[in-house]
């Protein structure tokens, strides 16, 4: 089993995270595994709240979000325009969403820890990517 990662968002943010996830389980679009322990969450509920987080995070900068799933799982795709801010910080701010990583020198994929957001113990989506290619 893996460790838990406790989110450090700002109150704002957090609460309306939580309140997505909160809707995506009275919607039943979420699975719970156990009380606030959210085992699947489709890669449309992650897109929401990774737009509330960069919207948050980076007041002004116009991202694209979109939601993919396909056979082997899902994924997010964020895209900005070149030059509004660092792919990096971009990154930064959005990584702890995806919980599986794929080690290219090893040809393996890994798993991360949960990620804790209030009350909710959760593993969002598969993939995300960010490109500096907003159209």
């Amino acid at each position: 089993m893996s460790s838990t990662i406790e989110a450090v968002l700002p109150e704002k943010t957090e609460q309306a995270i939580v309140k997505i996830i909160q809707e995506a389980l009275a919607k039943g679009e979420v699975m719970e595994r156990e009380t606030n322990i959210i085992s699947f969450m489709p890669a449309k509920t992650v897109a929401k709240i990774i737009r509330v987080l960069l919207k948050d995070s980076f007041p002004g900068v116009k991202f694209s979000v979109r939601a993919q799933t396909f056979a082997g799982g899902d994924a997010v795709h964020v895209s900005f325009k070149e030059g509004e801010v660092d792919k990096q910080e971009v990154r930064e701010a959005i990584d702890w969403f995806s919980w599986i990583g794929f080690d290219g020198m090893t040809d393996s994929t890994y798993y991360t820890s949960a990620l804790q957001v209030g009350q909710y113990s959760l593993k969002p989506t598969s993939y995300i990517s960010v490109s500096e290619d907003y159209r």
